[in-house]
């Protein structure tokens, strides 16, 4: 390399720390973040690079957002006709002229334009892994609808890496700013730590266009932003002050609720220390009991749901004002008891249910639970005392595999519930019989070696309905010899390993599978870890696999490309005789004996 010192070369060439994707890069001296550099386009200052006709390896960064030598901001496109700039297409060759470019360029301020440079003359590493923090904290905003221009981003970075707050409207908080600074409350550098506390000391500002309402974060995130842990958000779910939706994620909109309205999250060591010492001896009652006593008392509403004015509601919504579970809600609109349609403002295959149709069943039918709670009995106790009444429930265990009891309102209102606790009562629930080992039964052991299967596959095997089965009073399985001898009889008279199946096409498994089961063209049928199909679908194959074969068995066959028939196919000269499955899985298949073959042949 002519005309290169070394100490330039070094300059520019990276080094990779491991072997991962991921791992950081020695960049200028100082390890950064492979996603800090940005090599998708390409930034320059228009002056130096007129002057010097290279990039400098600093503009690489994405922190690098002003130029340190002349004051003014970095472009990644033309400023006149705005053609991107990139590594294939070089700066300031889109044939626009240079002094009208040069006369484009924006002034930055002096602090903002030398603020990465100083970071690399001094090798600041506690700095580098404060701007990723701070990526991450921008790739956040952008999540809850921030977008910045270079501008505020010039801005931006150098009062939040000197804990300051940017100067922004005077608007008041509507978004807690523990939420603001979510990014950088789960890093785990000192620098950092030490950054997010300056910052949530001050005066926090406040975004105008900010939008959390859609946005759902992970239980990590959550405990990371109310500061405590997960045996305590696990107590905040079951108390309903978070809400947990069906993909396991959490409202962001509910969080920043509880954590405006109550002073108790987060929950510090202060709050701690005061909680030991208001109860020396009584034992202490829960973190969410205090939260939710505290909004109770202050007449603050304790969900956040409830000050929520939607007339079409989810289920997670349903759950909270009908005060059940979730799988019991979907339970009941799969029944058609509670009447909901596909499709919410949140997702498309979300359950969306109205509001009247809410209120109505809620003034129809009545939980178990919710009786129980008055009553202060169990649950399971509560359904069996009213079943002992003669009061019939409309959903539950036993009726329609409903997860809990579910009864008409009509008939609770008809009863004094409270000569319910007292009065005798005999339990609907049945004892099971125990089943022992005898002579016409055998064990899941004996079961295992007559199929062949491993032993953890049994009860794969019950609950596909191969076998009826009861259990011991250790509660292992136990089948009856006559059902396991017609099992066999079944299986060896009308089934047939699809191994065993594939051998008689002459394709692969994986080609046999493809073809005949992924297609929809015969059925396949587990039995534990075997996979069956049905003697009589194995003769309708090999009847049409006579004749017919796939693309890829024919171009083996004359040695030609796997593509070889689907190409004459394109141009006209050949035509399958049948076509299997639907888009992804469609198949085709190909006369054998088709004369075009010949003048293909190998």
């Amino acid at each position: 390399m002519v005309g290169i010192s070394e100490k330039s070369v070094l300059q520019v060439s990276y080094q990779r720390l491991g072997t991962g994707r991921e791992d950081h890069l020695i960049w200028l001296g100082l390890k950064v973040a492979i996603s800090d550099l940005q090599f998708h386009t390409e930034k320059i200052c228009i002056q130096c690079y007129l002057e010097k006709n290279y990039a400098y390896a600093i503009w690489d960064h994405f922190a690098a957002l002003g130029c340190e030598y002349h004051h003014i901001f970095l472009d990644s496109h033309c400023p006149i006709c705005k053609t991107s700039w990139s590594y294939d297409q070089a700066p300031l060759t889109c044939g626009c002229d240079s002094t009208d470019i040069l006369s484009r360029v924006r002034p930055m301020q002096k602090s903002r334009a030398v603020m990465l440079a100083d970071i690399i003359a001094t090798k600041n590493q506690d700095q580098i892994l404060m701007l990723s923090n701070l990526r991450k904290l921008f790739k956040w905003w952008k999540k809850l609808g921030i977008h910045l221009s270079q501008f505020d981003r010039s801005d931006f970075l150098y009062h939040l890496l000197h804990g300051n707050w940017p100067a922004l409207n005077d608007k008041a908080v509507t978004v807690h700013p523990r939420i603001i600074l979510l990014p950088l409350l789960a890093a785990t550098d000192k620098g950092t730590q030490i950054l997010v506390n300056k910052l949530l000391e001050g005066k926090a500002s406040i975004f105008s266009s900010i939008n959390i309402e859609p946005v759902f974060i992970n239980r990590k995130h959550t405990q990371c932003l109310f500061r405590i842990s997960r045996v305590r958000l696990d107590r905040f779910i079951k108390e309903s002050l978070v809400i947990k939706n069906e993909n396991g994620n959490f409202s962001l909109k509910q969080i920043n609720h509880l954590l405006l309205t109550s002073k108790w999250v987060p929950f510090g060591s202060d709050e701690e220390n005061l909680l030991k010492e208001s109860n020396p001896v009584t034992p202490r009652p829960s973190l969410a009991y205090i939260i939710k006593k505290e909004l109770s008392s202050s007449g603050k509403p304790v969900r956040p749901y409830e000050a929520r004015v939607n007339d079409v509601l989810t289920v997670n919504d349903a759950t909270h004002v009908l005060q059940a579970n979730y799988e019991s809600i979907r339970h009941l609109i799969k029944i058609g008891l509670i009447k909901a349609s596909k499709g919410s403002k949140i997702s498309a295959v979300q359950w969306a249910i109205k509001k009247d149709e809410i209120n109505a069943f809620d003034k129809q039918y009545v939980f178990a639970s919710a009786i129980a709670r008055e009553v202060h009995l169990p649950v399971t106790t509560t359904s069996s005392r009213l079943q002992s009444l003669g009061i019939s429930p409309v959903s539950g265990p036993g009726i329609d595999k409903g997860k809990t009891y579910l009864f008409f309102r009509s008939d609770i209102e008809s009863i004094n519930l409270s000569t319910l606790k007292d009065k005798p009562y005999k339990s609907p629930a049945g004892r099971k019989r125990n089943c022992t080992k005898s002579k016409t039964t055998i064990s899941s052991h004996e079961l295992a070696e007559k199929l062949q299967i491993d032993m953890y596959q049994i009860r794969f095997v019950v609950r596909d309905r191969w076998l009826p089965a009861a259990k011991n009073s250790q509660g292992n399985y136990l089948f009856k010899k006559h059902d396991v001898n017609c099992l066999l009889r079944k299986i060896d008279s009308g089934y047939i390993n699809i191994e065993t199946a594939s051998k008689i096409t002459d394709q692969s498994l994986s080609s046999f599978r493809k073809t005949w089961i992924t297609s929809g063209f015969v059925p396949e049928y587990k039995l534990g870890n075997q996979r069956l199909i049905t003697k009589s679908d194995i003769n309708n194959i090999q009847h049409l696999w006579v004749h017919n074969k796939t693309s890829v068995y024919i171009a083996k066959e004359i040695g030609r490309n796997r593509s070889f028939c689907i190409n004459l196919e394109k141009i006209g000269i050949l035509k399958p005789t049948l076509v299997i499955g639907e888009k992804a899985n469609k198949i085709k298949l190909y006369p054998t004996n088709h004369p075009i073959y010949r003048c293909y042949m190998k």
